[in-house]
């Protein structure tokens, strides 16, 4: 009688252990199955419809992404969106498009350069200028926070010429004096906190004194 209850009870632990150990071993494989989950960062791709192009040329950009949440454009806007053409404005330089885009385990770049042909000039006929004009945000938003504080929307507006020996910048609003007056024949220029609507306006002149304009305005709904 005391052997059978003996072997009862050894019969008891074992599987009380038995049980035990298939509890941990199933956490032990979910703790793996957690912990191996993939981390993926976006794929870019960028490209452009001509890489080598003739002098005052322009040129279509076009990026798309895999895995990505968002994506930022340098020399061309994106609008933060994963995919998307845009059409560049006058090229009169090479220039490199850049794109980086993110997710949450981190983020991609890629860049693609179009280079540009020297210009073909003509010395028995004096050219019009030429403008390339374009703001890197052409419509800002100001939220409530803006509206009682100090962090109002800001954007960058960038210009190059061709065929100029002087440009002058313009605005409608006063309080652009940064901009208004003499201006480089190319450059990138920082508008600051905008509170309203405003448009930039630049005027480059030849040898001969034949002015050609550009604007381009930046609208700021609140």
């Amino acid at each position: 009688m005391n052997n059978i209850k003996i072997k009862f009870f050894a019969l008891s632990i074992i599987s009380l252990f038995s049980i035990l150990m298939g509890v941990n071993m199933a956490s032990a494989k979910a703790v793996v199955s957690t912990n191996s989950v993939a981390f993926v960062i976006p794929t870019v791709y960028i490209s452009a419809n001509d890489t080598n192009v003739n002098y005052g040329a322009n040129v279509n950009i076009s990026w798309s992404s895999k895995d990505a949440n968002y994506c930022i454009g340098t020399n061309f806007n994106t609008k933060n969106t994963t995919s998307g053409k845009v059409r560049t404005g006058a090229l009169f330089a090479s220039t490199t498009y850049n794109i980086i885009c993110y997710n949450n385990s981190g983020s991609s770049s890629r860049s693609i350069t179009v280079k540009v042909r020297p210009q073909i000039q003509n010395i028995s006929v004096i050219q019009s200028p030429l403008i390339s004009l374009s703001a890197d945000n052409s419509v800002l938003y100001l939220n409530k926070l803006d509206l009682y504080g100090t962090n109002y929307p800001t954007t960058k507006i960038r210009w190059s010429s061709a065929f100029a020996v002087s440009c002058v910048g313009n605005s409608n609003s006063d309080f652009m004096i940064d901009w208004i007056g003499p201006k480089n024949l190319s450059g990138v220029f920082s508008t600051g906190s905008l509170q309203k609507t405003t448009t930039y306006t630049i005027s480059c002149k030849n040898s001969e004194g034949t002015t050609t304009t550009k604007s381009v305005t930046i609208t700021v709904i609140k």
